[in-house]
């Protein structure tokens, strides 16, 4: 019988950890990735992360999915992502209906249908977001991913410019603050790396 979970705030240790037993190759984002970078912002209501959708590393993350005992949430609305005209996201509600319930209740991940994986997750290690692809790929977000250490695992942290992409379209009232501190971690990242260049050329 499968065991469901409330929602909960992350165990980030605990699942970082998962993610390492289990060989993921991923990417972090939302707001741990924002929390890495040094944002004051409290406690993150889940860990998002963007994996690799190859078979062998979904297989991968379906077991550590059971093993970390996630699920559907059974109080989340139901919906789907449609893309407008312009290219954005748009997140639509669907009428509940007893078929949904149903499917959600069964819920069982295959590694060979990534969109099988989109879906915020309830574990015993708290909330878990798998995004396979709304802010970028796996590939693309690797292209400038930034390895940073934090809670004691080396991480692939999606880059601040991305980060602040998917926080400001749509905008959202929790993430005011949010985009006010990565513009200004990007804007002394920037300085830093000129500061660099700067005494690299300097030493020429």
């Amino acid at each position: 019988m499968a065991i469901h979970h409330p929602k909960k705030t992350p165990d980030i240790p605990g699942l970082l950890g998962a993610l390492e037993r289990h060989s993921i190759r991923y990417v972090l984002t939302g707001s741990v990735a924002a929390l890495v970078y040094g944002a004051e912002i409290g406690q993150p209501g889940d860990l998002d992360i963007t994996p690799a959708l190859d078979e062998e590393n979904l297989s991968r993350l379906g077991a550590m999915l059971q093993d970390i005992e996630a699920g559907l949430d059974p109080d989340a609305p139901f919906g789907h992502w449609e893309t407008r005209p312009d290219g954005e996201k748009k997140w639509t509600v669907d009428a509940a209906t007893p078929e949904l319930y149903a499917e959600r209740a069964n819920w069982r991940p295959d590694p060979t249908d990534a969109e099988t994986f989109d879906c915020l997750l309830c574990s015993r290690l708290g909330n878990f977001d798998i995004v396979p692809a709304l802010s970028g790929t796996y590939e693309a977000l690797m292209q400038r991913a930034v390895r940073l250490q934090a809670w004691g695992y080396t991480l692939s942290v999606v880059h601040v410019d991305e980060l602040l992409a998917a926080l400001t379209v749509p905008r959202r009232a929790k993430d005011v603050s949010r985009v006010r501190q990565l513009r200004e971690i990007q804007r002394q990242r920037c300085e830093q790396k000129l500061s660099r260049t700067g005494e690299a050329s300097g030493s020429e």
